[in-house]
């Protein structure tokens, strides 16, 4: 499992009260019973944690957990080099 899709399943379980045992990263959020509301919810924790942006609409229950955390990140900002002075 990649790093995005085990934050995603981790804010799931910690923050939307899912079982762990009930997550696949190939389950879709309607399988997992998760609707429209969480996914705003989600989003804007995505958001706020990651400095990344998803459009409204673009998590939907028809998307898999890892479809998801593919989107997410490839919304991730590019890293930065820091140079220091010479």
């Amino acid at each position: 499992m990649n790093t995005m899709t085990r934050i995603l399943t981790d804010l799931l379980i910690d923050q939307f009260g899912l079982a762990a045992e009930d997550i696949r990263p190939e389950m879709t959020f309607e399988e997992l019973g998760v609707d429209s509301l969480v996914l705003t919810e989600l989003t804007v924790i995505l958001e706020n944690e990651f400095d990344l942006v998803i459009e409204d609409g673009e998590l939907t229950e028809g998307l898999t957990v890892r479809q998801a955390a593919q989107l997410a990140a490839a919304r991730l900002p590019a890293p930065t080099t820091h140079r220091g002075a010479a």
